[in-house]
């Protein structure tokens, strides 16, 4: 099959069984919902889109299975990974954290989260962290150099999913730098009494079809491993989710891009 039509596949696979939505924008004579097409654009282009929206639209749930699909990762390393936006998070529980057993031998090494280690990134509520939080996100998000004590982890170019409510007594505002740092903005819009009432009807098997409890656990040793590089891990990954290509392949005939179509779209 080519590229271009795992991508239509995924697509349909995510909007009729997973996502569902409306359609707000025409290509070329055809019709498609702005959100869930931008997002799987993104993931081809390593952008960053950030999406606006009321509360339990579906922004995060859209991002976290076109991650899933679009990185052949199960949805449970996806959402181990996300960082959640609140004004008590701290960088510790974004970025990285000291491996204590190390530091009591007066060894300095860091533990890097499982966000910056994942391809696609996901930051959930984003404008509920306070400006100060935002600032400590800038170099990561803008150059994918992320910095903690004396270490760095480089990731380059990568992904990124940032969603936020509509303003409330809870947000704070996004950062001008910040604004900077993204490639687009979309809004998702709330769908019709017909698709609210799919939404709840969507058998909770379609829901899990993603997951995979052996994969998922065989990705967090590889995230675990205080013996391999990040270049190493990133190559264990991508052996791994090829194991993962094959599953989804039998369980639901979806046929997967590879990471040597991702890297040449």
């Amino acid at each position: 099959m080519k590229t271009q039509d795992k991508i239509r596949q995924i697509y349909g696979f995510v909007k009729d069984n997973l996502y569902l939505c409306l359609p707000d924008l025409e290509v070329n004579e055809e019709q498609f919902n702005s959100t869930l097409l931008f997002e799987i654009l993104s993931c081809l282009n390593n952008g960053k889109q950030m999406l606006f929206g009321e509360y339990g639209l579906g922004k995060t749930t859209s991002a976290e299975y076109v991650s899933t699909l679009m990185d052949a990762l199960p949805r449970e390393v996806v959402l181990a990974s996300e960082v959640k936006g609140h004004p008590e998070q701290t960088e510790e529980k974004m970025l990285a954290r000291p491996d204590l057993g190390e530091l009591n031998a007066g060894v300095e090494k860091v533990l890097w989260s499982y966000f910056v280690l994942n391809p696609t990134k996901i930051l959930d509520e984003f404008n509920r962290l306070p400006p100060s939080k935002q600032n400590i996100l800038l170099d990561g998000i803008d150059r994918g150099n992320w910095k903690y004590l004396s270490e760095l982890v480089q990731t380059g170019e990568f992904t990124l999913f940032a969603t936020c409510n509509y303003e409330d007594l809870g947000n704070s505002a996004l950062i001008e730098p910040v604004l900077d740092r993204f490639d687009i903005a979309t809004e998702s819009k709330k769908p019709g009494l017909m698709q609210m009432s799919m939404i709840k009807d969507i058998p909770s098997e379609v829901k899990r079809s993603l997951d995979d409890r052996e994969i998922s656990d065989r990705i967090f040793a590889i995230f675990d491993s205080k013996e391999m590089s990040y270049d190493q891990k990133r190559e264990q990954v991508q052996e791994v989710s090829a194991d993962y290509r094959v599953r989804i392949k039998e369980k639901m005939d979806l046929e997967l891009i590879t990471d040597s179509e991702l890297a040449t779209e």
